[in-house]
């Protein structure tokens, strides 16, 4: 397989990914102008698309289009909820950043990545074993690290917006009672944030 099908199988996993990002994963070598037209020949060709994240800003990152979707499917598991697009663009642009940031180049075989996107569209039945397939909550994503003998698996939640009690609730619930997940790491916007997640979670539970 060339390298255009490894992006398209990319964009489809980690839904929005910026062209610096795209850069790193498929062309280290290369100057990011080169890297940039190499993009937009795949634009050209119908398989991706510029998504801008938030409406009347510029910032914009690469997705799949219909077309890229259709070609890359084939290759993709088996999917329980068929689709491909973000409908949160902002917001999955920084669980890309949050969640792969750190492996962009790769990572080693001590380290496991599982998307909201993956978690969204497969089989429950047909996840890792490391990863928890219950339908109380879906996170944003997961990592599982191994060190030595012992293995950690962490849940990442970007959260932007408050959430009702209630959520919190089912959230508190999901992490007391699921023994697979390790830690969670939360991208919130701000300290006083993260303060308020923590009380209500620990009301919750």
């Amino acid at each position: 397989m060339n390298q255009e099908h490894y992006i398209l199988e990319a964009l489809w996993k980690w839904k929005l990914i910026s062209t610096a990002g795209l850069s790193e994963m498929f062309y280290p070598n290369l100057d990011k102008n080169t890297a940039y037209r190499k993009l937009t020949r795949l634009e050209e060709s119908g398989l991706i698309q510029t998504e801008f994240l938030m409406k009347g800003k510029l910032a914009s990152a690469w997705a799949l289009t219909r077309q890229g979707f259709q070609e890359v499917s084939p290759f993709l598991p088996e999917m329980n909820d068929v689709g491909y697009k973000s409908e949160t663009q902002y917001h999955d642009w920084l669980v890309t950043a949050f969640h792969l940031g750190a492996w962009l180049k790769g990572h080693s075989e001590n380290v496991e990545l599982f998307s909201e996107q993956e978690l969204r569209r497969l089989r429950p039945d047909t996840y890792p074993a490391w990863v928890p397939n219950r339908n109380i909550h879906r996170p944003d994503g997961y990592s599982r690290v191994q060190i030595g003998s012992k293995s950690a698996t962490i849940a990442i939640e970007v959260e932007l917006s408050r959430k009702g009690q209630s959520a919190y609730e089912i959230l508190g619930k999901f992490y007391e009672e699921e023994p697979k997940v390790s830690r969670v790491l939360w991208l919130v916007t701000s300290r006083r944030r993260a303060q308020s997640i923590l009380a209500r979670i620990k009301f919750a539970v």
